[in-house]
């Protein structure tokens, strides 16, 4: 069955299938686990895109007060430019979902505890290990282990009351572009976070290793997982990246200083009004 669905290349390290608009989805990494390791990164910048949509949810349901559908037909615009992306998707239809039983929003009933497999967890620790920041990735993984301690949020609420504070919010529309472009800068950062690592752990780890000694470059690694993984975005600035990483030598650097000036030149992308704390730290 593995080798039915693996995806193919050939003795030389060149994709053979599959491929997606005539570009290939798959590439030879490396040996000892290489391929692993890339898998690994993968699923914790997965980790940190689903945490960034979490929180741009939490600033439309505080601070604007909108309700899951409106959200979800916010999320469905979104997912025309340069959000556009699977986990974009689904979250607008997930938002939009009624549960069958109460006729209450999905996300309202649906139990807030996540879990995790610990893919994201060892990205973060990787990261600390190799002394490359992933500050969102980790924050991710936190966010993760706090909503999996229920019982103590539960307590928590009933013993701790928090003040809340009226906001007089005169321009909707203003503010929702702000938290839009928060959120794609904020994945160019955790995208910058990502590859960076995998750059790092390419250079300290002896033999064939991903960047190391490969006819391979941080784009194709890129264009390996964009047509099959759940967070990668179609479109705009992670074609850029691309174009970066082909031409460029020192990738990760390269990756931060011009796909983000691109974003901020972008007439539909500009840098944040309210930024997400752990991507701008980085």
């Amino acid at each position: 069955m593995w080798e039915a669905i693996a995806a193919k290349v050939d003795p030389n390290g060149q994709p053979v299938a599959p491929f997606h608009a005539g570009e290939p989805c798959a590439a030879y990494l490396g040996q000892a686990g290489a391929g692993h390791y890339v898998k690994m990164v993968h699923n914790g910048i997965e980790y940190a895109d689903m945490q960034l949509i979490c929180e741009a949810y939490q600033l439309m349901t505080d601070l604007l007060g909108m309700t899951p559908d409106e959200i979800g037909t916010v999320f469905e615009r979104w997912n025309q430019g340069a959000l556009n992306s699977y986990l974009m998707e689904i979250s607008a239809d997930i938002l939009k979902t009624a549960d069958p039983v109460t006729g209450q929003p999905f996300v309202q009933v649906v139990l807030d505890k996540a879990g995790q497999k610990g893919t994201g967890l060892w990205t973060a620790v990787n990261s600390l290990q190799e002394g490359e920041p992933a500050p969102t990735i980790a924050q991710a993984v936190f966010a993760r282990a706090q909503s999996a301690q229920k019982g103590l949020r539960v307590e928590a609420s009933r013993t701790i009351k928090l003040a809340t504070v009226a906001i007089d919010i005169r321009d909707k529309s203003a503010i929702l572009n702000g938290i839009e472009e928060a959120l794609v800068c904020a994945k160019i950062a955790v995208y910058a976070q990502g590859f960076a690592l995998m750059k790092v752990k390419s250079d300290h780890q002896a033999g064939n290793w991903i960047w190391r000694k490969l006819p391979v470059s941080g784009g194709q690694v890129a264009l390996s997982a964009r047509a099959f993984c759940t967070k990668s975005p179609r479109r705009l600035w992670l074609r850029q990246a691309f174009a970066i990483y082909f031409s460029q030598s020192r990738l990760p650097t390269c990756w931060r200083k011009k796909v983000s000036a691109g974003a901020r030149q972008s007439p539909t992308v500009r840098w944040p009004v309210f930024p997400f704390p752990a991507s701008v730290r980085h």
